[in-house]
């Protein structure tokens, strides 16, 4: 620990002390902190979480138990770190591609020749566009949303049909979490609505978190990292 924050936190301590009683911070105090809280304490709720995850000795864990302690948005945004996190693996073992972040697809809207508008119409940006010289290899999105365990919102529906459309084959797919060992890559198929034909696909693309960190937490070694760069292909092209 740091000195100068043990010092503080000491002395902190010892002034709280002369006004505040000490109490034994166990599940029957949990309890009815949560049963007394009211909009006058619900500014203090930040706190009391941070105090809890430090009190029980919690951090972020693979294992199941059976008792969990809820890790609150306010601690840090989980649709960035999860988006980091699948850039950084790809970008280490997506061999033979380029992977590139967040870059704009630009032209794709743009107003026609007559228009008179001042304005420029808005730029298409995907999280990652995976390309093998100057062909698109693949058009890729990571959603922290369990798709396998949740209904797909019809905004990524439509957000990744339009990402398909820069696709030269009309395809595009959602890389997301889950814990779910039996999840599968699903397909959505965007039809014309008068002769019924195939206009673009949508890819539900489980990220399997428990297979991602046997992955990144095994030594380095030969056999390693191929099984790391299988995976990393299996995410940015699926099952063709």
């Amino acid at each position: 620990m740091d000195l100068d924050l043990r010092r503080e936190s000491l002395r902190l301590a010892a002034l709280l002390q002369e006004r505040v009683s000490r109490v034994r911070l166990d599940r029957v105090l949990w309890q009815q902190l949560q049963r007394k809280a009211n909009r006058l304490t619900a500014a203090y709720e930040p706190a009391l979480s941070i105090v809890r995850i430090l009190a029980d000795s919690r951090k972020v864990t693979l294992k199941a138990t059976n008792d969990e302690l809820p890790l609150p948005g306010f601690l840090f945004d989980m649709n960035r770190f999860f988006q980091a996190l699948i850039s950084r693996f790809l970008h280490g073992h997506l061999t033979g591609w380029e992977v590139r972040d967040e870059v704009g697809l630009r032209g794709m809207i743009c107003f026609d020749d007559e228009s008179t508008v001042d304005w420029m119409p808005p730029t298409v940006r995907p999280d990652f566009v995976v390309t093998g010289g100057a062909r698109v290899v693949a058009i890729l999105d990571a959603k922290y949303r369990d798709l396998w365990q949740h209904r797909l919102p019809r905004e990524m529906l439509y957000q990744l049909a339009l990402y398909a459309g820069a696709h030269p084959r009309r395809i595009a797919a959602i890389l997301y979490p889950t814990m779910t060992e039996a999840a599968e890559e699903t397909r959505l198929i965007v039809r014309e609505p008068v002769h019924g034909r195939c206009i673009s696909q949508i890819c539900l693309r489980p990220v399997k978190i428990r297979r991602l960190h046997e992955l990144v937490m095994q030594p380095p070694s030969a056999s390693n990292d191929w099984q790391c760069q299988n995976y990393a292909r299996w995410l940015a092209l699926g099952k063709n």
